[in-house]
C-alpha cells in the first residue's frame, strides 16, 4: 500500500482539476443534445491526456528539477526528491505513461495525438528555459490552461473567434492563481532558492492579480448564453476567493489555498 500511494505521489493526481479547462471546451462547442453521444470519447481522452501524458510530463519536471527540489523547504518531500523512488525508476515510469497515452490518443484522434505532443513540447521547454524568465514563467505556466479549451474545441468542433470570451476567462483564473503562487513562494521562499523570483516584486503580482480579477468582471457584458454566464461566474467566483481568501488569510479558505499553492 506504502508503494502504491507513493507513485501516486507521482503522478499527482490531485491535478485531474485541470481537466475542467478541457471540459469547458466540451461543454460549449457542443449543443447539448450531443453530450451524452459524445461521453465515451471524453472519457477516453480524460484517461488519455490526464491519467497518462500529464504524469509523465510531472515526473520529467520533477526530474529536471531535482536538485532544486532538494533544497526547497516543501518540495524536497517530493517522491524522487527525497529519494522515495530512483531516478531510474521515475523516468520508467514517465516513459511508460507518455507511450500509452500517446497509443491511446492515437487511437481516439490523430488531433488528439497531436495536442498531447504539443504539450509534452510546450512543457519541455518551459521546465528547461521558460520558468527561469521572470513573468514569461508565469504567463507561459498560464497559457497552458486556455490551450486545453483550445484542444478540447479542436477535437469536438473548430475553433473560432467567437470563443474568445472563454479562453479569455479561463487564462484570467489561472493567471490569478499562478500569481498568487508566485507570490506565496517569494513570500515564504524568497530569491534564494529560484534566481528567477528576482526579478518579481509582490506589489506587482498583486496588480497582475486584481487586473485579472476586474476583467473577469467585466466579461460578464459579454455573456450571450447561459453557459458563457456560467463559465465567466465560475472564473470570477474562483479568482475572487482565492485573491480575497490569501490576502486575508482566515480560516477554512487559508487551508485549502496552503495546499494548493504548495503542489
Amino acid at each position: 500500500m506504502n508503494r502504491i500511494q507513493k507513485y501516486l505521489r507521482l503522478a499527482k493526481p490531485e491535478s485531474y482539476g485541470t481537466f475542467f479547462d478541457f471540459l469547458v471546451g466540451y461543454l460549449i462547442v457542443l449543443p447539448v443534445s450531443a453530450y451524452v453521444g459524445h461521453l465515451g470519447t471524453l472519457l477516453l481522452i480524460f484517461v488519455s491526456f490526464t491519467v497518462l501524458v500529464y504524469p509523465g510530463i510531472y515526473i520529467i519536471n520533477d526530474l529536471i528539477d531535482l536538485p532544486r527540489d532538494r533544497q526547497h523547504p516543501v518540495k524536497k518531500y517530493r517522491p524522487i526528491a527525497s529519494g522515495e523512488i530512483k531516478r531510474s525508476v521515475a523516468l520508467l515510469a514517465a516513459t511508460a505513461f507518455l507511450l500509452l497515452g500517446f497509443v491511446l490518443g492515437f487511437l481516439i484522434s490523430p488531433t488528439v495525438l497531436l495536442f498531447e505532443i504539443l504539450f509534452v513540447v510546450i512543457n519541455l521547454l518551459y521546465s528547461s528555459l521558460l520558468k527561469h524568465i521572470p513573468y514569461v514563467d508565469l504567463f507561459a505556466s498560464t497559457m497552458t490552461h486556455p490551450l486545453r479549451t483550445i484542444f478540447a474545441i479542436c477535437v469536438f468542433g473548430c475553433i473560432g473567434v467567437q470563443y474568445w470570451t472563454v479562453l479569455v476567462s479561463i487564462a484570467c483564473m489561472w493567471l490569478v492563481f499562478n500569481t498568487l503562487k508566485r507570490h506565496k513562494e517569494l513570500t515564504e521562499v524568497g530569491t534564494s532558492l529560484r534566481a528567477s523570483l528576482r526579478g518579481y516584486s509582490k506589489r506587482s503580482l498583486i496588480y497582475i492579480t486584481i487586473s485579472c480579477c476586474l476583467i473577469l468582471l467585466m466579461l460578464f457584458f459579454w455573456c450571450d448564453s447561459l453557459i458563457l454566464l456560467l463559465v465567466v461566474g465560475v472564473a470570477s467566483a474562483f479568482s475572487l476567493v482565492l485573491l480575497l481568501g490569501y490576502t486575508k488569510g482566515r480560516g477554512r479558505i487559508e487551508k485549502i489555498l496552503h495546499y494548493m499553492l504548495n503542489n
